[in-house]
């Protein structure tokens, strides 16, 4: 998960810089030092607390700083640049990429079998 986690935040555009934190504990940083992530992780705490936030960004002297919640760990990230985009983190696959749908979703052979018919009734109608 963590590399997961450090490679997409790397690909984002302007990336200068992260901390992933679980607990107290720091388990990555880099091009962040460490007073600077000690000072974001209290104040993310302090405004987590008060609104149940689950991320809080920040434009300090030309960076845009991130912090946010993915599972247990907080990761702070620095992009260069005002309002960069939030990388995307993706979740575990989903539970019926195995083969099967969750109850209430159709499986791929009915899609498939209602796109056809759809595609059927458009050629049919036009």
């Amino acid at each position: 998960m963590i590399k997961q986690l450090v490679d997409t935040v790397r690909g984002a555009d302007g990336y200068a810089g992260m901390a992933v934190y679980r607990g107290d504990g720091m388990l990555f940083s880099e091009g962040l030092e460490p007073a600077y992530t000690d000072m974001i992780k209290a104040l993310f705490e302090e405004i987590g607390g008060h609104f149940s936030a689950r991320g809080v960004s920040l434009v300090i002297r030309g960076y845009t700083v991130r912090a946010f919640l993915a599972e247990d760990k907080l990761v702070i990230c620095r992009s260069e640049g005002r309002f960069m985009a939030m990388p995307v983190l993706r979740d575990r696959e989903p539970e019926y990429a195995a083969g099967q749908a969750p109850p209430g979703l159709i499986t791929k052979e009915e899609a498939r079998k209602e796109a056809a018919a759809m595609l059927k009734l458009l050629m049919s109608s036009g």
